[in-house]
């Protein structure tokens, strides 16, 4: 492969299972599970950091899963437009779509409820 095919195909894969392989250890290690939060000061610069941290999160979570999201399922509705016809591809296509437009908004649900508000 070229490297403009590792960067578009390996990538978000590669960034996702290093996510996954991290979150594995912390377990292993003894790590809890426990209600993500973020503390947000009432004014200032630091409440501007804050929310501006929790945007970029959000939005580096929205861009890899979009980007995983979108290279699983062109696989999968070519998969569907072979076995079983065009009819299967377009429901697949259907449901794609509204997977990856739902995506961004689940992921701001919930960035919404690990933040909290300092009073």
């Amino acid at each position: 492969m070229d490297k403009t095919t590792d960067l578009i195909v390996t990538l978000p894969f590669l960034l996702a299972g290093e996510a996954l392989i991290a979150f594995l250890v912390w377990r292993l290690n003894g790590g809890r599970l426990q209600a993500p939060l973020v503390v947000i000061p009432r004014r200032g610069s630091q409440r501007l950091a804050a929310l501006t941290g929790v945007a970029l999160v959000w939005l580096a979570l929205t861009a890899t899963t979009i980007w995983c999201g979108f290279l699983v399922g062109f696989v999968a509705v070519h998969m569907l437009l072979f076995w079983l016809g065009a009819a299967a591809a377009w429901l697949g296509v259907i449901i794609l779509g509204g997977l990856l437009l739902a995506t961004p908004f689940a992921w701001g649900w919930l960035a919404l409820r690990a933040i909290r508000v300092r009073y």
